[in-house]
């Protein structure tokens, strides 16, 4: 799982800036076979679950959480692109048809010194830049 400090990097997710972010890591390691196959009708290729996992958490105060709340909530697919601090060896990465598997207050909200909402994602695709 590769790990971003948030102060170095930004990540946008359908062409908005998470506000107070404060950690993002994914697994590029392909753990599984992404399932393909054809719909009913014969005409359509259906992708299923993702081979890219990821991790997203903001700060309670974050103004991006209702935008979060609403892609989780509606199951929505989106993109999200993280950009890379200067001498990282990408300038970007993103991932395509993205979903969120979760996302809420984390485990310790009420105890931790800076509550933060996280979430879990996954995408079938992958460009590195």
């Amino acid at each position: 799982m590769s790990e971003f400090d948030a102060r170095e990097i930004s990540v946008v997710i359908d062409g908005e800036t998470i506000a107070r972010l404060d950690s993002v890591g994914y697994d590029q390691s392909k753990d599984h076979e992404l399932d393909k196959g054809i719909d009913e009708d014969g005409d359509t290729w259906i992708i299923g679950r993702g081979e890219y996992t990821g991790t997203v958490a903001v700060k309670a105060t974050s103004e991006s959480i209702p935008v979060l709340e609403e892609l989780f909530q509606n199951n929505e697919s989106f993109t999200l692109t993280v950009s890379y601090a200067d001498g990282e060896p990408r300038d970007t990465s993103q991932f395509t048809n993205a979903k969120l598997d979760d996302f809420g207050p984390a485990s310790d909200y009420e105890q931790s010194d800076m509550p933060m909402y996280e979430g879990s994602w996954e995408s079938a695709r992958v460009r590195h830049n």
